[in-house]
């Protein structure tokens, strides 16, 4: 894990030095602050370099994506996305190899995430912390179609906070192109005509913890009658891929969340996006513990905790507080990632080697 560690340390530094220089009132030249921007960019390619430059044995679906994209070479298109295809077969046109392509979906993820982080959290070292120990990046290094397209939408919320139809569409649609179940996504553009009220979530929580079984065989009466049926039968969705551990670990985030929010009495629209996205993915990962299928929508609504996380401190009325909170958000989530992505190695991340060849052509 010391390579994730060292990589991590170096991005959410070089973050935090550019929101320094960058906000710091006086005693700093223009020169000095126009830094910020170069200092951002080098935090980004360093996990993206890390996860590019990563050899197929790292990741447990690194090997079939690297099978797809060599077979996509010789006319190969089976049930892939059309903009996930297209995005494959662009690359082999102009000749990039296989690390060339993971550099690719590595910039598109990376770039999508860094950019939704400074739109929509007002402590974007925390949340490039929080990028790395909550799992994404070791997600990203597994299911790379659906951590692409969540990157995609947690930018498109920006969008969708600042009301512009448009763009937020727009990104939606690409989303989808690589990952079809992003297109549940539109449901957050109508988010401000919900009022959030903290102990109608938690019954809501509650009710849904109690019922999870009998929803969950809705919902697979539902999928019955879609190509999602296909996946009844696969060794994959016959196991619990959320657990007691990832449960609370989602719900603690909503809790937090809902008290900060409770603490306020204005409430910003992006808050309520955040949180929305959170119960969400709450409700999603409880009735995923009988229904496995369904945790790949979670993907799609989690990375919004990167930036709740941040917004909930930063509202908390005594900054001593808030600064406590931080640091024993950030541990708690420290010690999580080290025992799940570094004693358990559920993502198959482990070691980490670079790729044989390097060859981007």
């Amino acid at each position: 894990m010391s390579v994730y560690w060292l990589a991590c340390a170096c991005s959410v530094l070089l973050e935090a030095f550019a929101l320094f220089v960058t906000h710091r009132r006086g005693g700093l030249s223009a020169r000095i602050k126009a830094i910020g921007v170069p200092l951002v960019v080098i935090s980004c390619c360093i996990p993206l370099l890390l996860a590019g430059l990563r050899d197929i044995s790292v990741g447990i679906d690194t090997q079939s994506y690297y099978n797809n994209y060599i077979e996509t070479g010789f006319g190969w298109r089976g049930t892939m996305e059309y903009g996930f295809y297209l995005l494959n077969l662009a690359c082999i046109r102009i000749g990039l190899g296989v690390t060339g392509f993971f550099m690719v979906c590595s910039a598109i993820f990376f770039g999508f995430s860094y950019a939704a982080i400074h739109r929509l959290s007002p402590n974007p070292a925390i949340s490039v912390l929080l990028l790395f120990v909550m799992g994404h990046f070791f997600f990203f290094m597994n299911i790379m179609r659906q951590m692409m397209a969540a990157a995609i939408l947690l930018l498109a919320l920006s969008y969708a906070v600042d009301r512009r139809p448009a763009h937020f569409a727009l990104l939606v649609f690409l989303a989808s192109s690589i990952h079809s179940a992003s297109v549940v996504f539109v449901v957050m553009y109508f988010v401000p005509r919900i009022t959030i009220r903290p102990m109608s979530v938690a019954l809501a929580v509650l009710f849904i913890a109690c019922f999870a079984r009998p929803l969950s065989s809705l919902v697979m009466w539902v999928a019955q009658f879609t190509r999602y049926s296909a996946y009844f039968s696969s060794e994959v969705w016959t196991v619990d891929p959320t657990g007691i551990v990832g449960n609370l670990k989602n719900i603690t985030v909503l809790a937090f969340g809902l008290y900060c929010y409770a603490q306020i009495d204005e409430k910003p629209p992006l808050f309520c996006y955040l949180l929305m996205m959170q119960i969400i993915t709450v409700v999603i990962g409880l009735i995923a513990a009988y229904f496995p299928m369904l945790s790949r929508f979670q993907y799609t609504f989690g990375m919004g905790a990167i930036a709740l996380l941040p917004l909930s401190t930063a509202k908390l009325p005594d900054r001593r507080i808030a600064f406590l909170a931080t640091l024993a958000i950030s541990a708690i989530y420290v010690i999580y990632a080290q025992y799940t992505f570094g004693f358990v190695d559920s993502m198959g991340t482990l070691p980490y080697t670079v790729s044989r060849t390097i060859a981007f052509f």
